[in-house]
């Protein structure tokens, strides 16, 4: 065989540090397992990558990170033979294993078989050469170390051992030692085919070479640690334990400072200086030691074959003598603390040294006020409030708690501009920020002028007061002064002309006229509909100019300077009121009807008709007399042949006149009960005036009625719009007619009817006769079976009384003599001579 390139392949313990300071063997205690791997041991080393390779009895493969002696699983494997021997090249990427019948070549990277040979015997020993060959060592025949290629010898083997190999190294020379059961080395040369043998006095355990390959250690069944110079193969020989000892393990730590060798009968592991040759440390341990390994800090970790699973051990001083090994301690050196579970320096315990408050929070660690939130500002669940218990989050960052029922509260903690309410009406009491409070001490909901003032109104303008009014100029050049300008009515807040009337033109009263001050609160509106006929409406109006102040808004009123009046229907210029018909243009009075409609028979339009009567009127008032009635004047007209008929005539025409006029005038004023809805009966009884039988006639009342009438004073009856009584601020709607029966129609603010004035409308001349008054009642007959209650003093039943025609009443011949004091205040020698007899009469004796 020739003579290969040498190499170094033997089994490489690397350490967690380059260099470990040993532990006194006096100080060193036990803290008990700190991971458990599965099955019964045979095989645990640590690679050259820091990773660990442990083997189990069963063919079990299981290959670890290990950190502080606790193993993370990488990777398995199950080979299901039984395992003798284990050897791992040097570049970590194959696994040489010897079983009871053959060796196995397995690749690191995927777990897979590479090689599977066949031996007759157990294979007790195997190493990989510098070429990657196998030596493979039989403790049976052949009882020698044999090389393979592949699965096959090469026919280079070693020497025979009398009791077979017990463990095999080829060293980086290619230099093949087998130590055997016949305490027998071989130190074989595959160049020269040559065997420098050496030998000792105890049977060979184990085999360990140094990493520069200058030192060889031996342990040997009798307690001893040989080391061989390999220059010259001299020997130095270290006592452990009793001449019984069996060392069974033996490995170098990674830096070659410490030789590890144990003994399953023993149950220790000694710590070996390998350059002094000294024991540094002496350790109690269970079971067959397969490992050893140094941690960080300078304990030491054994691994430890038991059924049914291995141990790996803890040793270690305890510096602080607090019952916990400094490589489990945290503190060390500090009694009062062992550990720190989140790593932020600070010990679990609360209690102790720079105790930890929030052990699983590596950001907090202290909580100066104990409310269970950390103090550092950086951390998270920080305190913003460290010295205050009631308070710890400050979401909107004001200096304010967010806990509303602790100290210091924000009572806005999403508000960095508030943080107080003292009158609790929602709006912050600093002025200056979110919706602030312009009413800090007073409860109250305002929110378009200011925030959180009273608002009797709800209407969201604050009320006035004596530091906030309304001014319309100020508020909208400066937002100053915008208080409600209508505190108490909720559709209405601004009058930009002071008129009174709301800028609101949906809301109540609302100013349809808001840059000019005004006080009307209708106006007429002409609506032509689709049939071409007009409809006047009147609707509200509020705060427009209105010059004669009847209500109704200039820009509406034909009369805007007339008081009395506000339409004229038919553009004659005369107002609704005063003209007599308003539908038509040329019937301005009742004489005009009466000489336009000539099919209008109605008695009153008789004497305008009649052009003698007319010429009579004429004459007589030219010469200063006051003429006769319509009906006198007829009468005389007709003639009477004797006085007895002339007073029947008289008479008749009396009687007339009181029926028609008594009954008129009842009629009208039902008319009027009708329209206003508000005369009681009691007007109905005064309106009453009869002869005879009924209550309550007086002579001079009716002859000043006859009086009036004959002098030319105006009687007006119920109609058009003669007073605006009505027009007060509640507008009812009026609807005026079209066409030749307008009417004016009254709502109120719902829409309902409240008058409806037709053509029957009319205002009398002021010489209308009280007989033309009368005519205004066609039908006398209906009218003297009008029913008209007595006054409650004089009925006895309480029912109605129908008022029926009486005879007609004849002038006396001659008037009575005057009495003595002449004639009475007050009349005429006309009624003297009706009524001068009945006066007498009464007055007899005085």
């Amino acid at each position: 065989m020739h003579r290969r390139k040498a190499i170094l392949c033997i089994l490489l313990f690397i350490p967690f540090a380059a260099m470990t300071t040993p532990v006194s063997a006096d100080g060193l205690t036990e803290s008990g397992s700190v991971d458990t791997l599965e099955g019964r041991g045979i095989f645990w080393t640590l690679t050259n990558n820091n990773y660990v390779l442990y083997i189990n009895s069963d063919g079990g493969v299981i290959y670890y990170s290990v950190e502080a002696g606790v193993h993370t699983e990488m990777w398995n494997t199950s080979l299901s033979v039984i395992v003798k021997c284990v050897r791992i090249d040097s570049n970590a990427q194959w696994l040489a294993v010897g079983h009871s019948s053959g060796a196995l070549l397995i690749s690191m990277s995927d777990q897979s078989i590479s090689e599977n040979i066949s031996t007759i015997t157990a294979v007790t020993s195997i190493d990989f050469d510098i070429d990657g060959d196998l030596w493979i060592g039989h403790s049976a025949e052949p009882r020698r170390a044999v090389e393979y290629r592949g699965n096959t010898t090469t026919a280079v083997e070693t020497d025979q051992h009398f009791g077979g190999v017990k463990d095999l190294k080829v060293l980086s020379d290619g230099t093949v030692i087998t130590a055997g059961n016949d305490k027998k080395i071989y130190i074989f040369d595959p160049d020269t085919l040559t065997t420098q043998s050496l030998t000792e006095s105890n049977s060979i355990e184990t085999m360990v070479f140094s990493d520069n390959e200058v030192y060889m250690f031996l342990t040997t069944s009798s307690g001893e640690v040989v080391r061989y110079f390999t220059s010259n193969w001299t020997a130095t020989t270290l006592q452990v334990g009793g001449t019984t000892t069996r060392l069974t393990y033996s490995a170098l730590s990674g830096n070659n400072s410490e030789l590890y060798t144990g003994s399953n009968s023993f149950q220790k592991v000694w710590v070996i200086d390998p350059i002094a040759m000294t024991i540094s440390e002496e350790i109690d341990a269970t079971g067959t030691t397969i490992g050893a390994i140094r941690g960080e800090r300078g304990e030491l970790y054994v691994i430890s074959a038991m059924n049914p699973n291995s141990l790996v051990r803890l040793f270690d001083i305890d510096s602080d003598e607090d019952g916990i090994v400094d490589s489990q301690d945290k503190f060390p050196y500090d009694s009062t603390q062992t550990s720190d579970d989140d790593g932020d320096g600070h010990g679990d315990n609360a209690g102790g040294n720079d105790g930890d408050h929030f052990p699983d929070n590596p950001t907090q660690w202290y909580d100066a006020d104990g409310d269970g939130w950390g103090d550092n500002p950086n951390g998270t669940d920080y305190d913003a409030f460290p010295d205050n218990d009631q308070q710890h989050a400050d979401s909107d960052g004001d200096g304010y708690g967010d806990n509303q029922s602790g100290q210091g509260a924000d009572e806005f903690p999403d508000d960095v501009t508030q943080w107080i309410d003292t009158d609790n009406d929602g709006r912050g009491d600093n002025v200056n920020g979110t919706n602030g409070d312009s009413c800090p001490m007073v409860n109250g909901f305002s929110s378009k002028d200011r925030y959180g003032c009273p608002d009797y109104d709800g209407d969201g303008w604050s009320d006035p007061d004596v530091n906030w009014s309304f001014n319309y100029v100020q508020c909208t050049a400066e937002e100053l002064n915008c208080a409600d300008a209508f505190p108490n009515e909720r559709t209405q807040w601004s009058d930009r002309d002071g008129d009174g009337y709301g800028d609101n033109g949906t809301g109540i009263q609302g100013d349809s006229c808001w840059t000019t001050h005004g006080n009307s609160t209708k106006i007429v509106e002409r609506i032509v509909n689709s049939d071409g006929s007009t409809t006047w409406t009147t609707t509200a109006a509020y705060g427009c100019v209105d010059s004669d102040g009847d209500g109704y808004a200039d820009y509406g009123d034909d009369f805007h300077e007339d008081a009395t009046e506000f339409v004229d229907m038919d553009y004659d210029g005369i107002g609704h009121n005063r003209d007599y018909n308003d539908s038509n243009i040329a019937i301005q009075t009742f004489e005009q009807h009466c000489l336009i409609n000539l099919d209008d028979d109605q008695e009153d339009c008789l004497p305008i008709r009649d052009v003698e009567y007319q010429e009579y009127r004429n004459t007589t008032t030219a010469a200063g007399d006051d003429p006769l009635g319509y009906t006198y004047w007829r009468t005389e007209q007709q003639g009477s042949e004797t006085g007895a008929d002339s007073k029947s005539t008289f008479d008749s025409a009396i009687e007339d006149v009181l029926t028609y006029g008594g009954f008129g005038f009842v009629g009208l004023t039902a008319a009027i009960l009708l329209v206003s809805g508000i005369i009681t009966m009691l007007r109905k009884r005064k309106a009453a005036k009869a002869f005879g039988n009924i209550k309550g006639f007086d002579p001079r009342e009716a002859m000043e009625e006859l009086t009036a009438e004959e002098s030319g004073e105006a009687f007006t009856a119920s109609g058009g719009v003669t007073d605006q009584e009505m027009w007060e601020d509640d507008i009812p709607d009026i609807e005026l007619g079209s066409g030749d029966d307008a009417d004016i129609v009254a709502e109120d603010e719902d829409g309902k009817e409240l008058v409806d004035l037709g053509d029957d409308t009319k205002t009398l001349a002021e010489d209308a006769s009280l007989e033309e008054m009368a005519g205004s009642i066609s039908d006398t007959s209906e009218a003297a079976a009008l029913e008209v209650p007595e006054d409650d003093d004089d009925s006895d039943d309480g029912e109605a009384t129908k008022l029926e025609a009486q005879p007609t009443a004849q002038a006396p011949p001659e008037a009575p003599p005057l009495p003595a004091s002449g004639l009475p205040d007050g009349w005429t020698e006309e009624q003297w001579r009706w009524y001068g007899a009945q006066w007498l009469k009464d007055n007899e004796g005085n």
